[in-house]
């Protein structure tokens, strides 16, 4: 009897796991725990009298997009560097950030907390929609879905062990590019998830199944749905444009090419004949041009958006193709066979869209290098993995299908999974060393959070603050003002600004002082453990007044601005 429940009892475990959308589930949950548990220990190094702010990449960009939505919790939607002092349009740009930040408000939470949540909910979201598509590939294979799905999410790099001092370090054979990373990609930055996240929509619209008839013609039924499918192909682009202009580019180039072979096979490959891929396909083309468009004039208007526009200019890395084969990893190789397997048997148009989303990147990286609007490095941010996952998947089983069976096939399997395995645990043990809890602009003191209060609730928005610059990269993620000098790119003029604000903090040139002050418009002074302690002789000199004291801080308003 008790056998017999035994085995009742591994029937049924064996039949819910058999589910699909339980191993999807299953899988998602251990791909984004994963990814979550190095910010988990990274607060966990907290002391009783620091906090760690949910910083996950580059800080001085981390606090940039929380600037960003400190803009959108104040009221605004269009966006400036509140790095810098001068006085810039507006403009709409990075504008998710701004809608986190007034989603803030509803959710009761903080904005590093908002950041993060939104990390977690797009990497789900986005697995979600891979899925979606991986079952518009395959749609009578459970098998080869869920093990796509398996690839997509769990697939890796090459990587290598070094020694270091007597320490193994496993590490990526292609560097620790975000977009090849296994943990890194699945809840990175909130902007790239979300372009991805409408790149794979807009594919699935325009690809994924047969398009209702065109809006004017049909009934009242055919034509709302064409009229919906058409709103939301333009929207999706729309988005993916404004949140992320490498992945934009390269769903507009995996659209035109997918579009051209589609049609021009039809046509017999007659050039004018396969122009006819804009018919169906008006609303992402005019979604597309007009964000060109949008993101041409505003990267040639004002600062910071020129500043963005000449860093990405300077982006530019010698990338080889075994270098770039080291980033894809193991699976190109049984990718390649699923090419093979492919093309010789008559198509689905997704797998065509597919076939072609593989080949687009290396023809961006190695055929047009140069030629595209953005640093090469973009080129990483195309979703690469996806296509590869799904080959990879097609060509394992028709090899192993043809020698080997079903025991090659595990083993391959196994052998795959604990190869990405070893990859994560690199991964894992690089990122639980990354920052170091005796940093204070990473760890930062909680006694310095009452003066970012005081600055947001008793100064103008957008009133200048004079810092040094460690301080200056926190203060507008915080509070609704400007600094001199802050995140180096963000900052006009930076390295000019930067040797002015050293010079001012040394506190023994009162005219240059005064005339900086003028310059910049500066209403607050702000000494902190990044500047030398305040000279109260020279500031009352200065003619300026302390408006807020604690042990690590003290700020001082510059009192001729009181009228």
């Amino acid at each position: 009897m008790v056998r017999s429940d035994h085995y009742l009892h591994k029937l049924i475990i064996m039949k819910v796991l058999y589910r699909e959308w339980v191993a999807v589930a299953i899988i998602i949950f251990t791909l984004i725990s994963l990814a979550v548990l190095p910010l988990l220990y990274w607060v966990a190094l907290s002391g009783s009298d620091t906090v760690f702010p949910l910083i996950h990449n580059f800080r001085l960009d981390y606090f940039y997009y929380l600037h960003l939505m400190k803009q959108g919790l104040d009221g605004n939607l269009l966006v400036i560097s509140r790095f810098t002092p001068e006085n810039f349009t507006p403009r709409l740009g990075m504008t998710l950030f701004p809608i986190l930040g007034k989603l803030s408000v509803f959710l009761g939470s903080n904005l590093p907390l908002t950041y993060t949540l939104s990390r977690i909910v797009f990497g789900i979201v986005l697995l979600a929609v891979i899925y979606k598509f991986i079952r518009l590939v395959y749609p009578e294979s459970k098998v080869k879905r869920v093990v796509s799905f398996l690839f997509v999410s769990f697939s890796s790099t090459f990587w290598f062990v070094r020694n270091d001092g007597g320490k193994l370090l496993v590490e990526n054979a292609f560097g620790n590019w975000t977009s090849f990373d296994t943990l890194h990609r699945a809840i990175f930055l909130p902007h790239h998830l979300l372009s991805y996240i409408s790149m794979v929509l807009v594919l699935i619209f325009l690809f994924g199944k047969k398009r209702s008839a065109p809006i004017l013609q049909g009934n009242a039924l055919s034509q709302g749905i064409a009229l919906r499918e058409n709103f939301l192909i333009a929207f999706f682009t729309i988005l993916s444009g404004l949140t992320n202009p490498g992945t934009f580019l390269g769903l507009g180039m995996i659209v035109f090419f997918s579009g051209f072979i589609l049609h021009a096979n039809r046509s017999g490959f007659r050039l004018w004949a396969s122009l006819r891929l804009l018919r169906g396909r008006t609303s992402f083309f005019a979604a597309f041009v007009l964000t060109v468009f949008y993101l041409n004039w505003l990267q040639n208007t004002n600062f910071p958006w020129t500043a963005v526009r000449d860093e990405e200019r300077k982006w530019v890395f010698a990338v080889t193709f075994p270098d770039y084969l080291g980033g894809i990893g193991p699976l190109f190789f049984p990718a390649v066979a699923g090419i093979f397997f492919w093309v010789r048997q008559k198509i689905s148009t997704i797998k065509v869209v597919t076939l072609i989303w593989f080949i687009v990147p290396f023809i961006g990286l190695f055929i047009l290098p140069g030629l595209l609007p953005v640093s090469n490095q973009r080129l990483f941010e195309w979703g690469h993995y996806i296509p590869i996952a799904i080959l990879a998947a097609e060509g394992i089983f028709e090899v192993t299908r043809r020698i080997g069976g079903k025991k090659l096939l595990f083993s391959l399997l196994i052998s795959l999974f604990l190869y990405s395995g070893i990859s994560i645990y690199g991964t894992l043990v690089h990122d639980f060393g990354v920052f170091d809890p005796n940093v204070y602009n990473i760890y930062i003191p909680k006694d310095i959070f009452p003066a970012f209060a005081w600055l947001d609730r008793n100064t103008p928005e957008n009133s200048v603050v004079l810092s040094q610059g460690y301080m200056g990269n926190l203060i507008p993620a915080y509070a609704h003002n400007k600094v001199v000098v802050g995140h180096p790119t963000l900052t006009y003029k930076s390295a000019e600004k930067d040797q002015e604000v050293g010079k001012f903090f040394r506190q023994d040139n009162m005219i240059f002082s005064k005339n900086m002050i003028d310059k910049y418009n500066v209403s607050y002074i702000f000494f902190s453990l990044d500047t030398p302690p305040p000279n109260e002789e020279f500031l009352k000199t200065l003619g300026t007044k302390e408006v807020f004291a604690s042990e690590k801080l003290r700020i001082y308003e510059v009192e001729s601005i009181q009228q």
